[in-house]
């Protein structure tokens, strides 16, 4: 018989109750929307709820679990990141005064540039780095996300709660029953004549280790752990 997700149309050995292509439930209705792996693309429907991976179709159908075991559990909340924020702004505005002055002074005055001190110089360069940084994990903070690295094996940063954390994902492939890991997975990608590849795109992923054909994308704004 054939997949009933019409995004796949895989054909499924008789007596299966999960498509091995898609992971689609055979007795569940015809969807509307499915996933689709082949090609170097992905298409499809996500839902997700309490930590329930759903794909291609309704919340009713069969989806990976996953719960996290926590690594580190920082005190870098919202608030805090707010104001760490905000100090370092006023001193990167200081810095950059401080080390760009002698230029400043120089072309208002139709002189010569003095050269610039390289202590302020090197503090307003680390500042700004800092500022960045502080920005990125508020961000992370306030939508509450999750963020995979492209190595399965590090830990997922989280901002459930709005507290910044390491959490190490762990679940089971609800089709073989296989450890799923956690990552990056490429979804778009260039393959090259000389046998190169270059991917332009990644989706966060549940993968079984068993078969990488069997994965689910998983939903970064996810915030079922606060």
């Amino acid at each position: 018989m054939m997949c009933p997700n019409p995004a796949c149309g895989a054909e499924v050995a008789a007596g299966s109750k999960f498509c091995s292509e898609c992971g689609t439930s055979t007795n569940a209705a015809r969807p509307s929307q499915g996933v689709s792996t082949g090609g170097g693309d992905i298409h499809g429907g996500i839902y997700q709820a309490a930590g329930d991976i759903f794909v291609g179709g309704a919340p009713s159908q069969s989806g990976a679990q996953y719960e996290p075991k926590w690594s580190w559990r920082s005190p870098l909340t919202l608030a805090l990141l707010t104001w760490v924020s905000v100090a370092l702004g006023v001193l990167g505005v200081l810095a950059g005064w401080q080390g760009f002055s002698p230029l400043f002074s120089a072309i208002g005055g139709g002189l010569p540039p003095e050269p610039a001190s390289p202590g302020w110089m090197i503090a307003f360069f680390v500042v700004a780095l800092l500022f960045v940084i502080v920005l990125a994990l508020r961000g992370v903070a306030k939508h509450r996300t999750q963020h995979f690295s492209p190595l399965p094996w590090l830990p997922t940063l989280t901002g459930w709660g709005g507290r910044i954390g390491l959490a190490r994902l762990q679940g089971e492939c609800p089709i073989d029953g296989g450890k799923l890991r956690f990552y990056d997975k490429p979804s778009k990608w260039i393959d090259y004549t000389d046998g190169r590849r270059k991917v332009t795109e990644r989706r966060m992923a549940a993968e079984c280790v068993k078969n990488a054909d069997h994965w689910w994308p998983v939903d970064k704004t996810d915030g079922s752990q606060d």
